[in-house]
C-alpha cells in the first residue's frame, strides 16, 4: 500500500495514535476516509464526462481524417516514445549535464557603401 511495508504502516499507525490519541483516531480515521471516499466519487464523475464529450467528437473525427492521424499515432506513437527516453537518458548515462554552447560572438563588417565614402572623403579633409 502506497509503496509501504507492513512494518512502516505499524509505525505509521503507532505514531498515528501516540499523536492524536485513542478518542481523537477514530473520528480522523472516519474523517479521512469520507474524504477518500468523496475523492473516488468525483474521479469517476470526471471520467464519464470525459468520455461522454469523447464519444460526441467521434463523427467529427472521422469526417476531419482525424481516425486515419491516430492510427498513424498509434503505430509511431512507441517508437517516438522510445527514441525520447533514449535522448533523455544520454545525459544521465556520460554523468554530466550536457549544455548548450555559448553563441559565438564575430565583430561587425566594417562599413561599405555610401557611408564608407563619406568617412574616407571626412579622413582626407582632415
Amino acid at each position: 500500500m502506497f509503496g509501504l511495508s507492513m512494518s512502516e504502516v505499524a509505525v505509521v499507525a503507532l505514531v498515528a495514535l501516540v499523536a492524536l490519541g485513542p478518542d481523537k483516531l477514530p473520528v480522523v480515521m472516519r474523517t479521512l476516509a469520507k474524504g477518500w471516499a468523496a475523492l473516488a466519487k468525483l474521479k469517476t464523475e470526471f471520467n464519464k464526462a470525459v468520455a461522454a464529450n469523447l464519444a460526441e467528437l467521434e463523427p467529427d473525427k472521422k469526417r476531419l481524417g482525424l481516425d486515419k492521424l491516430e492510427s498513424q499515432l498509434d503505430k509511431f506513437g512507441p517508437q517516438v516514445e522510445k527514441s525520447l527516453k533514449s535522448l533523455l537518458e544520454l545525459p544521465s548515462e556520460a554523468g554530466q549535464d550536457v549544455e548548450t554552447p555559448p553563441p559565438k560572438l564575430t565583430p561587425p563588417p566594417p562599413n561599405q557603401g555610401a557611408d564608407a565614402g563619406a568617412d574616407q572623403t571626412a579622413a582626407a579633409g582632415s
